[in-house]
């Protein structure tokens, strides 16, 4: 149970329990809030796993492209 205190005071803004109000609770208050935030951690994952299978890797040339080099050595400082 204190596995569930700590979740729910670490990811929940606002609920600022100590261990002896977190134990004062009702049973049933207590296991709603942490089956919601359980799920919303649920869909967090869900969430992350679909926007990392979306990244698009652009595949960058071997070789600096004639203007990426013109624009280098106009920022070069000769000494």
């Amino acid at each position: 149970m204190l596995e569930d205190y700590f979740l729910l005071v670490r990811r929940i803004p606002g609920i600022s329990l100590s261990v002896n109000d977190y134990w004062e609770l009702d049973t049933f208050t207590t296991h709603k809030l942490l089956e919601m935030e359980l799920e919303i951690i649920e869909e967090e994952q869900k969430q992350l796993k679909e926007a990392e299978g979306k990244k698009e890797y652009v595949e960058q040339p071997e070789e600096n492209s004639e203007e990426m080099n013109n624009i280098v050595d106009m920022m070069s400082v000769e000494e």
